[in-house]
């Protein structure tokens, strides 16, 4: 094997030194780049993953912060609103005094009532529809005010299925008879778990006795 010592260098031309020299700074700096940057660069390439990883998940973390803080104003709006509906939707104890509250309005509207007739309720979502089939006689401007009074109440009733028949000559005054049907509405609270669970009980226990008797 061939020895080149430091004397044979200087012995060499300038221009062999200079490309001698050349390779060793080429050879030192592939190096460096090779043991110091490259390592340094991958160090940095992963931090710089994981802060766009990072930065992903705060941005998706925040957006669900805005969308809860979005849901939970809509769900206090929903309740208020519920709130509202609920306080012009009678409960059932109040259904017979709203119905009386009615008749009595047709009676200062100068009506006479020929019938009154509350039919099954048709129950609904949260509600309950109860119907309530109507006859009165009296002037048309009578009829009218009387609409015009239950509109005003502040519990919801709905007048529908107007029929109104002849007018007719009584007592000096024009009167007409007047069908119609008043829908008032209730609230109806959903039942919890344990009264769902008595409901239950109580059916099958009724099931039975119905058995026992037929046997």
């Amino acid at each position: 094997m061939l020895a080149i010592t430091p004397e044979d260098i200087l012995r060499l031309s300038t221009p062999k030194k200079l490309g001698i020299l050349g390779g060793i700074i080429i050879l030192i700096i592939v190096l460096f780049a090779l043991f110091l940057i490259k390592p340094e660069y991958e160090k940095l390439t992963r931090k710089e993953k994981e802060y766009n990883k990072l930065k992903l998940d705060l941005d998706a973390k925040k957006k669900v912060a805005r969308d809860h803080k979005k849901f939970q104003a809509k769900l206090e709006s929903l309740k208020r609103e519920l709130e509202i509906m609920k306080a012009k939707l009678p409960d059932k104890k109040e259904i017979p005094s709203l119905l009386k509250t009615i008749s009595s309005l047709g009676k200062e509207s100068g009506l006479t009532f020929k019938l009154f007739r509350p039919k099954p309720e048709i129950a609904k979502d949260f509600y309950s529809e109860i119907p309530v089939e109507i006859q009165v006689e009296g002037g048309y401007h009578d009829v009218a005010t009387f609409f015009y009074k239950v509109g005003m109440l502040d519990r919801i009733v709905n007048i529908s299925n107007v029929s109104m028949g002849k007018p007719r000559e009584k007592k000096g005054k024009m009167e007409l008879t007047t069908s119609c049907l008043a829908t008032t509405f209730r609230f109806v609270e959903k039942p919890t778990t344990a009264e769902e669970e008595k409901g239950k009980k109580a059916k099958k226990k009724a099931r039975k006795k119905k058995k026992k008797k037929k046997k």
